[in-house]
């Protein structure tokens, strides 16, 4: 706890396996049945996300999303703001519903301002603050002596070395512990908590968790500051590989990089795709397998809950969403260029604490390698467009 910079006497730890387990594990105990509104606010797909909407769906509340604007991925601020603010009457005791915060998102890296979560806690929501993009030491930099979330979660990955690498924490406001609920309906029960084994003659600890020291003497601002370095190189130097052309001022762009570009309050991911000479977009899994090939560790995800606005045209290469197969409407929206819902398949990098300029130089490289229009024909891998005529 006082690693983590949060106050012992307001808030108890419970410890899971991973991060999609502590949203499982609140999703369950949470009072949704009271409390009919879940709110979210995620530019991507999250299987976390999909289940504490089912969970909501089961005790019978509805689940909302904020959208974002294409192709800036910003927030719909209006829309948002209306979502939260709460006019109809509620049951005494009970809280509007759960809002889930992201500090930023874990795909695109766009960071987002805390006067969302104090507008939900102003309007009687219970709030969810996801802080599992962060680094570990930026637990520091929350604010938390401002906003205090009734509960936070993050996660520690790759800092024990093996497997598991790491595990997944659920802090839960002390003064709302008593609206949880286990299955069997028994309010405050069914947690877990940590603590020492009385009977042990051991209170040097038996593992020891030595990237956190090292982040630890290190500090925020060291930490913070490379990670910015880093990942505001990596997205410049992506931007600067082009294809060729008659004319320097026509040249395609190779990366499309979504959400924030270079910004000195961005996040340390990024999400984006790699075109051909065609203009068509690569298949993000065949990034992702040549990437595997070559020793490096990407993602493949899926943006969401994206809203046009107006048509953007095609600036300096944007992608045009209405050409592409890699974009899915959804279940309630069409490519109508200006107020469809739609879906984007991406390729995801992030960087930990341990990352270092070695490992964005040789992410660069090797999506320097697809200006080269046969490498992935020497892969035996298919594009978008071979996939689509097949």
């Amino acid at each position: 706890m006082d690693y983590l910079n949060i106050p012992e006497n307001e808030y108890g730890i419970v410890f899971t396996v991973s991060r999609g387990s502590a949203f499982k594990l609140l999703a369950e105990a949470y009072p949704f049945h009271t409390n009919k509104k879940l709110l979210t606010m995620f530019d991507h797909e999250s299987q976390s996300m999909n289940w504490m909407a089912q969970a909501a769906k089961d005790k019978g509340a509805k689940s909302y999303s904020a959208w974002f604007k294409w192709p800036t991925l910003k927030p719909c601020s209006a829309d948002l703001r209306k979502q939260i603010l709460n006019k109809k009457k509620r049951k005494k005791d009970s809280a509007v519903g759960l809002f889930v915060f992201p500090v930023q998102s874990r795909v695109t890296g766009s960071k987002y301002s805390y006067q969302w979560m104090a507008l939900a806690q102003q309007n009687n929501w219970h709030v969810l603050l996801d802080a599992g993009a962060l680094g570990p030491k930026d637990m520091d930099s929350l604010g938390l002596s401002l906003f205090r979330p009734d509960f936070i979660i993050t996660s520690f990955y790759r800092v024990f070395g093996f497997d598991p690498s790491g595990f997944g924490c659920l802090l839960i406001k002390k003064s709302v512990l008593g609206c949880l609920q286990n299955q069997s309906g028994v309010t405050g029960t069914g947690m877990v908590k940590i603590t020492p084994d009385p009977e042990s003659d051991r209170r040097e600890p038996e593992i020891i968790c030595r990237h956190l020291d090292h982040i630890n003497m290190l500090g925020l601002n060291r930490t913070t500051s490379r990670l910015r370095f880093l990942i505001n190189w990596l997205v410049t130097s992506l931007l600067q590989l082009r294809f060729h052309g008659p004319d320097e001022k026509d040249a395609l762009p190779l990366v499309q990089i979504y959400g924030p570009k270079i910004k000195y309050e961005r996040g340390a991911a990024v999400a984006f795709n790699v075109r051909n000479i065609n203009r068509g977009l690569i298949n993000p899994e065949v990034v992702q397998k040549l990437a595997e090939a070559h020793g490096i560790g990407v993602g493949v995800g899926i943006l969401s809950h994206i809203r046009i606005m107006d048509s953007p045209g095609n600036p300096d290469g944007e992608l045009n969403i209405t050409d592409t197969t890699l974009c899915k409407p959804m279940a309630n929206g069409r490519f109508d260029g200006k107020s469809g819902f739609f879906r984007v398949e991406v390729v995801t990098a992030s960087l930990s604490f341990l990352t270092n300029f070695d490992d964005v130089y040789k992410l660069w490289a090797f999506v320097a390698k697809f200006l080269n229009p046969d490498f992935t024909k020497e892969s035996g891998l298919t594009t978008v467009e071979e996939d689509s005529e097949t």
